[in-house]
């Protein structure tokens, strides 16, 4: 099973990445205690749950990379 490398990706890339690969995912957001940032979506980890199912788990970028 070819598991698509989608860490680190934006939300639509990924989405597209795993469409193409032929999985189906659920989305699931994170965020800091205390706040809830509000740059574009990454994914942090994809989770398999079953076959060509999966979870991605994405959290939102905060300010400027330095």
């Amino acid at each position: 099973m070819d598991v698509p490398d989608v860490l680190a990706m934006d939300l639509p890339a990924a989405l597209a990445c795993c469409a193409a690969a032929g999985w189906m995912v659920e989305i699931r957001e994170t965020a800091p205690p205390g706040g809830k940032p509000s740059g574009k979506p990454r994914v942090v980890r994809f989770e398999i749950t079953g076959s060509r199912c999966g979870v991605l788990t994405v959290a939102r970028e905060m300010g400027k990379e330095v």
